[in-house]
C-alpha cells in the first residue's frame, strides 16, 4: 500500500500469531500494521480452509448473475473468493459497478474477441484509501488532519471471452493465463561499506549514504518480461499524493502541495497522473515532469499538457523520485540497477505485472538496507483473487448464462434430506432392450416417499434418449455423412412398488419404445444413451412437521464394464449436504442391427477389349458391422475376377477389378457376386475386332491419289477406324481414306480401330516418278488440245474476236484449223481466214483466240476464195 509508513514487517513465514505491546516502549506504526496483517492473514486462510477457493452461503448467496438476453445484473449477497469477503448490498447492473469504471459493453466485447462464449468471473483485492478518496476519514475536530488510511475490499465482475470449447468445466488456456501470478523476483543491496566503531556516526564509504531513514518503493510501471517491463521508484513509499481539482492545459490546480518540503511537490519532480479508472483497472498512469510550483494558488505547472480526467474519477498526482526505468538497464556488469546513494536492485528473469512492488527500508544509522533475504523475493503485493461466477453464451445476439457459483451450508447447519442408495442398472454401462421393457428402471431411497399425485409422477423422472442421427432423416437434401444430435424424451409410467422404491417403465408396455428402436435400427444406429434425471426437489417424505427432500447429488469414481473397458461408477448413497438436489445417471441401450444385404452389383463399363481392366462395385443396404465378404465368379474364360471382395467396417460398398482375357472372338461374360444367400449378376462383352483394308497394295505416280477403304467386324457396334501413314515425309491420308503423296517411295497405310486401339490393318502404297514426254507424245497432245479448242470455238461461237494473231503459229497448225472449220462450216470460204498465231509447241494449256464466226454470219458476210479476193496489200486506185 502507498502509505506514509516506516516499513512493513509482516511475514507469514514467521508464523506470528499477534503483536504484544509493552509498557514504557516506543509505539511504532509497523507494530500496529503487522498486528492487522496477522489477523487478516489468519481470517483469510481460515475462510479458504473452511469454504474453499470460493463459495457463497446458501442463506445469503450473492453475485448470482441474471440476464434478459442483453443486460446482466449482479445479485445482492455475500461471496468469498480466495478468503476475501465480497459483499454486494443491492442488486446492480454489470455496467454500473461502483469499483469498475468503464466496464466494457457485452456486445462490443464479444464482437472484438470474435467469439460467442465467455467466462463471467469475480476479481477481488484490497486497495488503500486515503482522505483524498474518502474525506470522512479525516477528523474535522482536528482540522481535517491526515491520520490513518483504510484498506478497502475491491470486487469487480468481469468477462473473459474464450473459445467455444473452452467454456466447459475443464481449465482453459485463457483462464489459466488470467489467474497465473507474476513470476518475477527482485533483490536489493547497498554497496559494500566499512564498519565504524561509533554507532552515532555514518561509517565512511557506507553502502547507504543518505542522512534520512527511507522506505524505498520499487514498483512496476509497465508489465511484461524482464526485457520489456519498466519500473519507477520512490524513497517515501509513493505516499506523496494530492488530488487534482481542475485542469487548464499544462497547469493543474491541486488540493494541496504536501505536508512540507520533504513530503511535497517541487520544481523538476516526476509525477504520475492517476485516477480511479487507472488504479481500478491496474493500468499505468501517465508520467510527467513538474515545470514549476506556485504555492499561493496551489498551482502545479507541467512541462507537457496531460489529457484532462473527469472529476468523478478522482484524478490525482503521485510523486515519484525517478522517471521510467527499464528493468534491463543494469548499471553494473552483474545486472544491478543503481537507484540512488548506494541503493541497488536487481531483477530476475520472469513475468511482471503493472503495480507489483517491493519495499526496501534504508537506515542511515547503519548505512544498510533492511533486506534480510538471501534469495530474490516476489512482489510485496498479494495477487488478486479470482473465481468463476457463470458461463455465458451468445446465440443469435441473445445472451444466456449458466450459474457456476459454489454454495455452502453453515457448518452447524446440515439440512435433513433423503438420499439415493441404489439403482437397478449399472451406471455408464450397457443394457439390453428386453430387461428395460420388462423391469424398467428402479431407484432406491433411504426413506419412505410420499406417493406422487396422479400423472404428476411422470414429471419426477425424465428418461431421454440421446444419439447422433443422420441429418437426412429431417432434411432429405443433406449430405449422407452429416449428423445432428437427436434428443428424445421417452414416455414412461412412474410408480412406487415399495415405499422406498421409485419405478419407471416405458409407456404402452414398451410399444412406443419398440417403434423408436425400429426406426433407429433402420438408420443403422447400434447404441444410444439413456440419460436419467430425478428431480430431488419434487420428491419428499412427510416426517412430523417437516418435509425431507431428496439430496440426490452423486460423485463419480473409477469402474469397469463387463468387457473390461473403463467406466464411471457412482458413489452411493447420494448427497452433498444440501436441502435438495437432482440425481442424474446414464446408461447405454444396445440395439440389434440385422446383417447387411447385398443390393447392387455394377460394372464401370459393360464393354471391354482384350486386356482391359473394368472396375466392379458391390453395395450393401447398411454399413458393415464386420468385414462383409462377397464371393465373385465369371462364366467362361473370357475374363478374370478375384475370388472375393470385402466391404470394410462402417462402409456400404467396395470395388474390385475385372480383367478381360483374349478370346478368339467377341464373347459375352457373366460376372456374379454372392453373399448371405443373395446372388447378383452383370454382363460384360469382350469384343475382338478384325479389320480388312482395300486395296491391299497399289502403285501410283507422284502427285496422284488413291482412295482406300476399311471393313471392320467383330465389334459390339460400328466404331470406325482412324487412318495414318508411315513412310517418307510428303505423304498424307485423310480420315476418309484418301491418300496423296508429293514424293516417291513406299508407304504403309494403317487403319486403326476406334473401338480397340490395339487392332489395326496395313496396306502398301508404291509411289513412282512419272517419265519425261517424247516429241511424238507432245504432238499428240497438241492435236488433242487443238481438237478440244476447235470444239470449244464451235460450241461457244468464238467468244472473242480476232484482234491479234500469234506470230509463232506453224503452218501445219493453221491448216488443221482450216480443215476443221471446213468440216464444221462447209459453205464458208475460209482459205484466207485470219487464224491465231500458235507456237510450235502448242499444248492444251495455251489459250486460243479464234475468229467470231457467228458474228460474221450474223452480219450477212461470207467468205470468198482467195483468188477472188482483192489485193488488200495495194493501195486502192
Amino acid at each position: 500500500m502507498t502509505a506514509d509508513i516506516s516499513r512493513d514487517t509482516f511475514d507469514a513465514r514467521k508464523r506470528y500469531a499477534g503483536v504484544v505491546m509493552q509498557q514504557g516502549r516506543v509505539q511504532l506504526d509497523a507494530d500496529w500494521n503487522e498486528q492487522q496483517s496477522i489477523l487478516r492473514h489468519h481470517a483469510e486462510t481460515q475462510a479458504i480452509d473452511i469454504i474453499g477457493a470460493s463459495g457463497a452461503p446458501v442463506h445469503d448467496a450473492g453475485f448470482k448473475l441474471t440476464t434478459d438476453g442483453a443486460k446482466v445484473r449482479i445479485g445482492a449477497g455475500r461471496y468469498y473468493v480466495g478468503g476475501v469477503l465480497c459483499e454486494n448490498p443491492v442488486e446492480v447492473d454489470y455496467l454500473n459497478q461502483a469499483d469498475y469504471p468503464g466496464a466494457p459493453d457485452l456486445a462490443s466485447l464479444f464482437a472484438s474477441a470474435g467469439t460467442t462464449s465467455a467466462i463471467f468471473y469475480l476479481e477481488a483485492w484490497r486497495r488503500p484509501v486515503t482522505g483524498l478518496e474518502d474525506p470522512g476519514i479525516r477528523e474535522v475536530a482536528l482540522g481535517g488532519a491526515d491520520t490513518a488510511i483504510r484498506l478497502k475490499t475491491i470486487w469487480q465482475v468481469k468477462i473473459l471471452p474464450v473459445k467455444p470449447a473452452a467454456a466447459g468445466p475443464r481449465a482453459v488456456s485463457e483462464w489459466d493465463q488470467l489467474i497465473t501470478p507474476a513470476t518475477g523476483r527482485m533483490s536489493a543491496r547497498a554497496e559494500p561499506s566499512l564498519s565504524g566503531d561509533n554507532p552515532c556516526l555514518t561509517p565512511p564509504a557506507a553502502g547507504y549514504q543518505r542522512l534520512e531513514n527511507q522506505l524505498y518503493r520499487v514498483e512496476i510501471h509497465r508489465g511484461g518480461d524482464r526485457n520489456s517491463a519498466t519500473l519507477k521508484w520512490s524513497r517515501d513509499n509513493g505516499s506523496v499524493v494530492t488530488a487534482i481539482e481542475s485542469f487548464n492545459g499544462q497547469q493543474l490546480t491541486v488540493h494541496d502541495l504536501g505536508r512540507d518540503a520533504a513530503l511535497g511537490f517541487a520544481n523538476g519532480q516526476v509525477v504520475e497522473l492517476i485516477s480511479d479508472a487507472v488504479e481500478l483497472t491496474n493500468q499505468p498512469g501517465q508520467l510527467l515532469r513538474i515545470d514549476h510550483v506556485e504555492e499561493a494558488s496551489r498551482l502545479v505547472s507541467l512541462t507537457t499538457a496531460p489529457s484532462p480526467v473527469n472529476a468523478a474519477l478522482r484524478p490525482k498526482l503521485r510523486r515519484w523520485d525517478s522517471a521510467e526505468i527499464a528493468l534491463s538497464s543494469a548499471s553494473t556488469a552483474d545486472g544491478w540497477i543503481e537507484l540512488e546513494d548506494g541503493v541497488q536492485v536487481k531483477f530476475e528473469a520472469g513475468t511482471y505485472k503493472t503495480g507489483d512492488f517491493w519495499l526496501v527500508p534504508a537506515r542511515a544509522l547503519t548505512g544498510q538496507l533492511d533486506w534480510p533475504f538471501l534469495t530474490p523475493q516476489p512482489s510485496r503485493n498479494k495477487p488478486h483473487a479470482y473465481c468463476k461466477l457463470a458461463l455465458g453464451a451468445l446465440t443469435r445476439n441473445v445472451l444466456s448464462l449458466q450459474d457456476s457459483r459454489m454454495l455452502f451450508t453453515p457448518i452447524a447447519e446440515s439440512p435433513p434430506a433423503m438420499h439415493v442408495t441404489g439403482v437397478n442398472w449399472v451406471h455408464d454401462d450397457i443394457i439390453a432392450l428386453e430387461p428395460l421393457q420388462s423391469a424398467g428402471l428402479q431407484i432406491f431411497f433411504d426413506g419412505a416417499m410420499t406417493a406422487p399425485v396422479g400423472d404428476s409422477g411422470q414429471s419426477l423422472v425424465s428418461v431421454t434418449l440421446e444419439t447422433p442421427a443422420p441429418l437426412k432423416i429431417i432434411n432429405p437434401g443433406a449430405d449422407a455423412k452429416s449428423t445432428f444430435r437427436l434428443s428424445t424424451p421417452l414416455a414412461g409410467e412412474v410408480s412406487l412398488p415399495a415405499p422406498n422404491v421409485l419405478s419407471w417403465k416405458p409407456a404402452q408396455s414398451g410399444a412406443e419404445l419398440s417403434n423408436l428402436v425400429a426406426f433407429l435400427v433402420n438408420e443403422n444406429i447400434q447404441r444410444v444413451r439413456l440419460r436419467v434425471i430425478l428431480r430431488g426437489s419434487m420428491i419428499w417424505s412427510e416426517q412430523s412437521d417437516q418435509k425431507l427432500y431428496v439430496d440426490g447429488r452423486v460423485y463419480g469414481k473409477s469402474g469397469f464394464r463387463a468387457d473390461g473397458s473403463p467406466r464411471i461408477d457412482l458413489t452411493l448413497p447420494s448427497g452433498d449436504g444440501v436441502k435438495s438436489s437432482d440425481f442424474e445417471s446414464w446408461l447405454y441401450l444396445q440395439l440389434r442391427i440385422p446383417p447387411p444385404k447385398l443390393t447392387q452389383l455394377g460394372l464401370s463399363s459393360t464393354l471391354a477389349n482384350p486386356g482391359d481392366q473394368i472396375t466392379g462395385t458391390v453395395v450393401i443396404d447398411r454399413p458393415a458391422q464386420t468385414p462383409f465378404t462377397v464371393a465373385l465368379t465369371v462364366s467362361g474364360d473370357g475374363a478374370r475376377v478375384p475370388a472375393s471382395v470385402d466391404i470394410p467396417v462402417g462402409q456400404t460398398r467396395a470395388n474390385f477389378i475385372v480383367t478381360a482375357a483374349t478370346p478368339a472372338s467377341t464373347t459375352r461374360i457373366v460376372v456374379s457376386g454372392a453373399a448371405s444367400g443373395v446372388t447378383l449378376q452383370e454382363t460384360l462383352t469382350v469384343q475382338v475386332i478384325n479389320i480388312a483394308v482395300t486395296p491391299a497394295e497399289v502403285t501410283i505416280f507422284v502427285g496422284g491419289s488413291q482412295q482406300f477403304s476399311a471393313q471392320e467386324s467383330g465389334g459390339a457396334s460400328p466404331a470406325g477406324v482412324t487412318w495414318s501413314v508411315q513412310g517418307p515425309a510428303g505423304a498424307s491420308i485423310s480420315q476418309s481414306g484418301l491418300f496423296n503423296s508429293s514424293v516417291a517411295g513406299d508407304f504403309q497405310i494403317i487403319a486403326t480401330s476406334n473401338a480397340d486401339r490395339t487392332r489395326n490393318k496395313v496396306a502398301i502404297a508404291h509411289v513412282r516418278q512419272k517419265s519425261k514426254d517424247t516429241k511424238e507424245t507432245k504432238e499428240k497432245d497438241n492435236d488433242k488440245a487443238f481438237e478440244k479448242s476447235v470444239e470449244k470455238i464451235i460450241e461457244k461461237g468464238a467468244e472473242k474476236n480476232i484482234e491479234k494473231t500469234r506470230e509463232k503459229a506453224t503452218e501445219k497448225t493453221r491448216e488443221k484449223i482450216r480443215e476443221k472449220l471446213a468440216e464444221k462450216i462447209p459453205d464458208l470460204l475460209i482459205s484466207d481466214l485470219p487464224l491465231p498465231a500458235l507456237s510450235g509447241e502448242t499444248t492444251d494449256e495455251q489459250v486460243l483466240v479464234m475468229p467470231d464466226v457467228e458474228a460474221i454470219v450474223a452480219k450477212g458476210r461470207s467468205f470468198i476464195r482467195p483468188a477472188e479476193r482483192p489485193d488488200l496489200s495495194r493501195p486502192p486506185a
